[in-house]
């Protein structure tokens, strides 16, 4: 993955909590954990919302 297809907006009332998403930003990671990372997304890696777990809105 060369870049991210999305982003978390994290949400905290807890100053020290905040601090530590703050140096989030921070974080690098290797090559081999953004492969890992990538795995996730595929048919062999973890799926988060499949379509069927959904709600059907309409």
């Amino acid at each position: 993955m060369t870049r991210p297809m999305g982003i978390v907006l994290p949400r905290t009332s807890n100053i020290a909590r905040l601090e530590e998403n703050l140096h989030a930003a921070e974080l690098v990671l290797s090559a081999e954990e953004i492969a890992r990372i990538d795995a996730l997304g595929t048919p062999e890696g973890r799926l988060v919302s499949p379509e069927t777990l959904a709600p059907d809105w309409d």
